[in-house]
């Protein structure tokens, strides 16, 4: 099986719930204490090239950490991010097997990267995003959901710092996702692009009413778009203004179609 033929889990479309209580279940960020004392932020670039400088394939480093090849997959792939328990065992597994590992993971103890959660059920418009991101180099960290449940979870998973929210959503609005985003203590930080192609006034009353920090209309401007997730970057964090600004120019005519 190559290493690039894994697809990630999309989960079932007929979950059936008490709603109240699985949205704010979802929402915790149980963990994240001791997701914090880590040295490094595993993403998918830094798990692959750590993988590589062991000498393991995906599957044997699956076994060494008691995790399925497909698990070890996505992650490489940028799909799922690894729980805080992975990361404690990737750690252990690289410090052991990678000459001089040890004192990489420690230089990467500073982690500036932005973590940006987009959440879109349109493939086209996540596409886009990450795409126009990814022009900025690594100094941003994308994840992607394409409904309301995911974007809970992958919420107390990925840790996100900024969220580029679709109001409609499937299974559970954009709205009441920014709305328990800004009411829950462990997120309400988190901060939130909201993004329609409904500009209705009482659509836009009630996104700013549930707390979102920026509203912007589809088709989204890409240069606006870049301009606002570097306003809304906790300072120390993200790009530079002469990697910024050639991102912007890059993408100065892209606008997303939705």
């Amino acid at each position: 099986m190559s290493e690039s033929s894994v697809s990630p889990n999309c989960g079932s479309q007929n979950e059936v719930a008490e709603v109240p209580a699985v949205e704010r279940a979802r929402f915790s960020t149980d963990g994240a204490q001791a997701q914090e004392v880590l040295m490094i932020n595993f993403d998918g670039a830094t798990i692959r090239r750590l993988r590589r400088q062991a000498g393991v394939t995906q599957e044997e480093l699956a076994r060494a950490l008691g995790v399925s090849f497909a698990t070890v997959n996505r992650w490489e792939n940028g799909h799922t991010h690894p729980s805080p328990a992975a990361q404690k065992l990737l750690q252990a597994f690289f410090q052991q097997n990678v000459p001089q590992a040890t004192e990489d993971l420690k230089l990467d103890n500073t982690d500036h990267s932005v973590r940006v959660l987009i959440v879109d059920d349109d493939p086209s418009v996540r596409r886009a995003l990450r795409r126009t991101l990814a022009r900025l180099g690594s100094r941003y960290e994308v994840e992607t959901a394409d409904d309301g449940y995911e974007a809970g979870v992958k919420t107390a998973t990925f840790r996100p710092h900024i969220v580029v929210l679709d109001l409609f959503l499937p299974r559970l609005d954009g709205i009441r996702v920014c709305r328990f985003l800004k009411e829950n203590p462990e997120t309400q930080s988190v901060k939130v692009i909201a993004v329609t192609g409904y500009g209705t006034d009482e659509t836009l009353r009630q996104v700013r009413e549930a707390g979102a920090d920026v509203v912007m209309l589809k088709p989204i401007d890409m240069v606006e778009f870049l301009q606002k997730v570097e306003q809304l970057s906790p300072a120390g964090r993200g790009a530079s203004s002469r990697s910024s600004g050639s991102a912007l120019a890059l993408v100065r005519r892209d606008e997303v179609r939705a």
